[in-house]
């Protein structure tokens, strides 16, 4: 009899956390929308981040493009760094049409399929660093560039990398 109990105890709080689950907490989820940057990628963007310039208002935002590899299409793919900007307030997104990096094919010197290499950059952050003293290097670009060997992630040849420059866009 005390199992019994324990067990319909034990349906009937799962029960409650499902209702919860199900009814209760969607209407506290806050809404989103997907943010969409028009003609930046075939596989879409990932690894956003946003920075101000509190010059203009204008909201940068660097991201990852993500597009098949030109020569070792089906086994990699190219992920670079693109820069957006919103001029209202991320409701919408332009992109700036500057690709800060590129990822670069390479053949390497391994047996087929570990020959198919490229070079790709991905994770990026952007800073401005309004206290740099060198106003050339206020912002700051940071990203993860690591070799993708027919689609493995080879880690341990991969480094962080930075370019500064005295705005956004660059020089």
């Amino acid at each position: 009899m005390k199992h019994k109990k324990l067990l319909a105890t034990s349906i009937a709080v799962s029960l409650t956390l499902l209702v919860i689950v199900w009814i209760v907490l969607p209407s506290f989820a806050p809404s989103h929308t997907e943010i969409t940057v028009p003609g930046v990628s075939q596989k879409g963007i990932l690894d956003t981040f946003l920075a101000l310039d509190p010059s203009t208002g204008r909201i940068w935002m660097s991201c990852s493009a993500v597009n098949d590899s030109i020569f070792w299409s089906g086994r990699n793919t190219w992920i670079y760094t693109r820069l957006a900007y919103s001029d209202t307030n991320g409701s919408e997104w332009t992109d700036a049409g500057i690709m800060v990096n590129s990822a670069v094919d390479v053949t390497l010197s391994l047996p087929a399929p570990y020959d198919a290499g490229t070079l790709v950059h991905e994770v990026s952050t952007l800073v401005n660093d309004q206290y740099d003293p060198d106003p050339q290097g206020r912002w700051k670009m940071i990203w993860h560039q690591y070799l993708l060997v027919n689609g493995i992630r080879a880690f341990d040849h991969g480094w962080i990398s930075i370019k500064t420059a005295p705005n956004p866009t660059g020089p």
